[in-house]
């Protein structure tokens, strides 16, 4: 097991803030209280992906230190770093727990992906052919497949690994991928292409389906989720549409309603699918509103729309989303066009009641996720923090008539 100079727990530096509701007129709900802690001590700067892992605690890349690293955070916040068999500069980036039991990242600028074990041993593994491809750094997306294996973008090609580390790409004879691979109700992967727009499939055996009739031109498909009625969900963040792709490959286009510029996408606790709009484009597609909040939006699966943004902060520009164990959604706020951004987590309800939290955060959270312990965790890349909510009770699953929770919840169903 190797680390940065620092292996096993180190002290913890938090930063607290007790924050009460607030709810869209302003007014402060004493009855809920939501805690907030920032953990800095032992966190090199640039984290940037988080998830949990099978040992039950955090892990996550760090993308803005120049020598690069994995980082592991206990519940506690007891921080520990290992660098100890990467390569200097990778720069990691997305990270996700495998099959095996072992975190896997992708290596920006680099033809390599990595995997590290929760004792900290990291392994990093290259294609055996020729190529210029590398793990994409418009997300550096590295997801687990329904088949056992990680599936990755390579910018061109998609790549497979299997546990062991043996590499394989697949040319999906696309310009450009976009974004991370998801994982289909239908046993395939799927992801999104640019230039021309299209959306890909690909079986586990590497054949690849392009589909584009539907589908708008340039508006960039970009977040893609498997939704609750068995098809596959996405953005259009240049052309004020969410996208439906069946597993047969027939695409529907849905912009009713909507005003802003969706981005991130997740199915909901309530059989809906969830998304954030990073701009208000009310002016018009790719004209964004200064001082304008992006909403949050919620669409049915029959594809009714709606939008909330009643409770949003002028200059929040709305990002990541993820369920909570709590049963609500939670969506981090980031404004990559300054060098503070915003620094902001939101709440949102399944009937849309919004409420933003900023008392105890101090950097822009970027990434976002629930953890093993009930709370949401989020990086804060730009000042080199990992923080933490305690969101209050957690919900109760309650079979097929209750909230949809992340695997990460305490007493939820593991995927």
């Amino acid at each position: 097991m190797g680390g940065r100079s620092r292996i096993g727990c180190v002290l913890m530096v938090a930063i607290v803030g007790v924050i009460g509701v607030v709810a869209p007129g302003g007014a402060v709900d004493k009855k809920v209280k939501v805690k907030v802690k920032e953990f800095s001590a032992g966190v090199v700067p640039g984290p940037f992906g988080i998830t949990t892992g099978p040992d039950g605690n955090l892990w996550y890349t760090e993308y803005g230190d120049t020598a690069g690293g994995i980082g592991r955070i206990t519940p506690k916040g007891e921080v520990t770093e290992f660098s100890a068999g990467l390569t200097a500069e990778v720069q990691p980036g997305g990270i996700t727990t495998g099959p095996d039991g072992n975190l896997w990242f992708a290596e920006n600028n680099e033809r390599r992906i990595g995997r590290i074990t929760p004792d900290g041993v990291i392994s990093e593994f290259s294609p055996t052919t020729e190529g210029n491809s590398y793990p994409s750094d418009t997300d550096l997306g590295i997801t687990a497949g329904p088949d056992g294996n990680l599936w990755y973008n390579a910018g061109g090609p998609i790549g497979r690994s299997t546990p062991d580390g043996v590499i394989t790409e697949f040319d999906v004879g696309h310009n450009l991928l976009w974004g991370i691979p998801a994982a289909g109700p239908d046993g395939n992967l799927w992801i999104m292409g640019i230039g021309p727009n299209a959306i890909v499939r690909i079986t586990p055996a590497g054949e690849t389906t392009e589909f584009s009739a539907g589908l708008t031109v340039d508006t960039y498909a970009s977040g893609l989720t498997a939704g609750p009625d068995g098809n596959l969900w996405f953005t259009e963040y240049n052309g004020q549409r969410i996208g439906r792709i069946t597993p047969a490959g027939v695409i529907t286009e849905f912009s009713a309603g909507l005003t802003g510029t969706p981005q991130g996408i997740t199915a909901g606790p309530d059989g809906n699918l969830w998304f954030t709009e990073y701009n208000d484009n009310s002016s018009g597609p790719g004209v964004a509103a200064p001082a304008t909040p992006g909403p949050i939006g919620r669409i049915t699966p029959a594809g009714k729309a709606t939008e909330f943004s009643a409770g949003i902060a002028a200059d929040a520009h709305p990002a990541g989303i993820t369920v909570g164990c709590d049963g609500n959604l939670w969506f981090s706020e980031y404004d990559d066009e300054t060098e503070a951004g915003v620094s902001q987590i939101g709440r949102i309800t399944p009937k849309g009641k919004v409420t933003e939290f900023s008392a105890g955060i101090t950097g822009a959270p970027s990434g976002i996720t629930a953890g093993p312990d009930g709370n949401l965790w989020f990086t804060e890349t730009q000042n080199g923090q990992i923080g933490r909510i305690d969101p209050g009770p957690s919900a109760k699953p309650r079979g097929k008539h209750g909230p949809t929770l992340p695997p990460a919840c305490p007493g939820a169903p593991k995927s």
